[in-house]
């Protein structure tokens, strides 16, 4: 029995995954693809006038079968891929592009909906005509308006993508596994972490090397490394790993499929009457167009970059009074920015990384969201989940006990799972059908614990857990009836908001002491070295913000292109000279891994983390005057924002719960950007 083909017989409506085999998606796929054109036939050749019941309601309520089984496909494609998995998706991909444009370039189904869109009934409620707004829009956006062989250009077009952003994705995480440094005379791992130590014998034993020590070219592994490894040699080899990962001329190269993808998108933003890609994107955004996220940008650009090239300057100093010669270099910045640090603010990274045990920040992080939004979480240890690492989750209302969500959570580093973080569902908040509870994950890509001690979080890796902790809020709290309209169904230069405004209760001075004891001594952590995190929170954020808008400038070159795209090396090139970027800080992404772009949804918006910095530097501040729990602002926090997915305009909403406007100043103030 194929479990996809029917409601899930599990508490509520969580995925069976003890009955869920390989076998299972494909036909599944073809079974659900196959149903919700059966749906939108008979929406099309309704022999009725258009109403919102026979049309809206009609296609919210359609596709529950293959809703069902791409939620939990593409979940388990991020974090337990197999070949076949990854096959599959490369199939299934072009199937669902295919799919998507059977609805928004069916002009019969167009006229339904435009007939309702153009006579509203005075009846129909705010949420009810942001529905029938929002979904024209797409039909609009997708090209329905077009000649026959222009729309069918465009469902090709799409189908390419999304064939080629599969590619990418899988050689992407080939590449992430096979990167890698080993290292063989104990003496070359001076000053790194025991930790990390113990945890690279352990890989280098799994890959059959023994008395060696085997370091993967991720993120997670990458910054420890460049941080506290005093061989120079090593830091380089692994930096040069990392950078040049998917770009090695062999049959994982994504070179020359980010130029393809690239060159398609610039095609399909033709046929849709715009120069480039990035205008065509960005229509649909709160920035609206791309000359306005440059001018945004460039406001902080100069600041950070100011500040960059003044820490440069110390740290080219201090690696020469260490004995060094020549220039810094990229591979060196992490090591003598914790030198300097350590020097000016006597704080080390690895003095607080042993009170910042996963296990008691994810209960910290749980307990700031019970004291806002008055919930509670209970561990389930009952219901089905993928993995042995997985845990679950009710999550509850504080006063009558009801369940209005399931959280579940995949945190560790594993070789199956796609590098970063993310949030995603399996089941959306609706109250369309009567009430239908969100059932979200958090996944992460923290160390996994060692025989000699618990997994162990830096203030990075802290900051990353909350940030996810506020994209599931996002999608448990949601209060709408229509499943389109839930959660975190915003345009992306909002949905980074609520996740971002969650990270600063991670790293307020009051909260920290809740969540930060020692995993041996049992010791909360001083407020001596509360104190010194503090002071020196601000160190090196001119690095941290130029390589993450450089890599912002980059998303922008590749989709403000208005021909055949450039290569990744003439483009990247092209954007370092025009913003001078500084030889010693590279792309946060380069153009070969940078999924977010190529294979993760956020084509033109890489900008976006920034643009709700603005916001949430903004919406705690409040919280700073008001008092970090106060329950009148909480609770306009909760009604203007994380309850109202896109039932409304964003910044109109943002502006009740705030009062004002945010501004850029702000955020330039709060990351220590000036250099006067």
């Amino acid at each position: 029995m194929n479990p996809f083909l029917s409601e899930f017989e599990t508490p509520y409506g969580v995925p069976p995954f003890d009955l869920i085999r390989f076998e299972h998606f494909k036909p599944a796929f073809a079974a659900g693809f196959a149903q919700q054109v059966g749906e939108y036939e008979d929406i099309e050749d309704n022999p009725e006038e258009p109403t919102f019941e026979n049309t809206m309601v009609a296609l919210e309520r359609s596709g529950a079968t293959l809703n069902r089984v791409a939620r939990v496909f593409y979940n388990l494609l991020g974090t337990d891929t197999t070949e076949d998995m990854s096959e599959l998706a490369k199939e299934v991909g072009a199937q669902i592009a295919a799919h998507r444009n059977r609805l928004y370039l069916s002009q019969k189904m167009y006229r339904r909906v435009d007939v309702l869109h153009k006579n509203p009934d005075p009846k129909w409620d705010s949420e009810q005509l942001r529905l029938i707004a929002e979904i024209h829009r797409k039909f609009v956006r997708a090209g329905v308006q077009l000649e026959d062989d222009q729309r069918k250009r465009l469902s090709d077009i799409d189908e390419e993508i999304a064939t080629l952003s599969s590619q990418y994705r899988e050689n992407l995480l080939s590449e992430s596994n096979e990167s890698t440094i080993l290292i063989t005379d104990i003496e070359d791992l001076e000053g790194v972490p025991k930790s990390m130590i113990e945890a690279a014998a352990e890989l280098a034993n799994k890959a059959g090397h023994s008395n060696t020590w085997l370091f993967k070219a991720n993120r997670t592994t990458l910054y420890p490394f460049l941080t506290y490894a005093k061989s120079r040699t090593h830091r380089k080899s692994l930096y040069a790993a990392y950078l040049n990962r998917a770009r090695r001329g062999n049959e994982q190269d994504n070179a020359g499929i980010a130029q393809e993808i690239a060159t398609l998108r610039v095609e399909k933003a033709n046929i849709l009457g715009f120069s480039n890609y990035a205008s065509y994107i960005l229509l649909d955004s709160m920035a609206k167009e791309p000359q306005k996220v440059l001018g945004f940008l460039d406001q902080i650009w100069e600041a950070a970059l100011a500040s960059a090239k003044k820490d440069a300057s110390l740290l080219q100093n201090k690696m020469n009074r260490n004995g060094v010669e020549g220039e810094l270099k990229p591979w060196d910045w992490w090591h003598y920015a914790e030198q300097v640090r350590t020097e000016q603010f006597d704080f080390r990274e690895e003095e607080v990384k042993p009170y910042f045990s996963t296990d008691l920040v994810l209960k910290g992080a749980m307990s700031v969201a019970s004291k806002l939004f008055k919930i509670q979480f209970k561990e389930r240890t009952d219901l089905p989940t993928y993995h042995t690492e997985v845990r679950t989750f009710e999550v509850l209302t504080e006063e009558s006990s009801n369940v209005i969500g399931i959280l579940y959570i995949d945190y560790y580093a594993r070789a199956s799972k796609r590098g970063g973080a993310w949030m995603s569902s399996y089941q959306v908040q609706s109250t369309m059908n009567g009430p239908t509870i969100p059932v979200v994950i958090n996944v992460c890509n923290f160390p996994p614990p060692t025989q000699d001690s618990p997994s162990l979080l830096s203030s990075g890796e802290v900051k990353t857990l909350f940030h996810e902790l506020g994209h599931a809020l996002h999608g448990l709290l949601s209060s709408v009836r229509y499943p389109s309209l839930s959660g975190t169904s915003v345009v992306r230069d909002y949905v980074e908001f609520p996740s971002q405004l969650m990270e600063n209760w991670g790293r307020d001075p009051q909260v920290v002491p809740s969540y930060a004891v020692h995993y041996e001594t049992k010791e909360t952590i001083p407020s001596h070295l509360l104190e010194k995190m503090a002071a020196a929170s601000n160190f090196n954020q001119g690095f941290v913000t130029t390589e993450y808008l450089a890599a912002s400038y980059l998303d922008l070159a590749w989709h403000l292109q208005e021909g055949p795209s450039k290569t990744a090396d003439e483009i990247e090139q092209e954007v370092i000279e025009r913003i001078g970027l500084i030889p010693e800080i590279a792309f946060r992404y380069r153009s070969t891994y940078f999924s977010h772009i190529f294979a993760g949804g956020y084509s033109s918006y890489y900008y976006c983390y920034i643009w709700a910095a603005v916001l949430e530097k903004d919406a705690y501040a409040l919280f700073e005057e008001k008092g970090l729990f106060d329950e009148s602002t909480a609770a306009k926090l909760l009604e203007h924002v994380y309850s109202r997915g896109n039932t409304k305009d964003p910044m109109g909403e943002y502006r009740l719960f705030r009062g004002s406007e945010p501004s850029v100043e702000a955020l330039i103030e709060k990351r220590g950007l000036r250099t006067e």
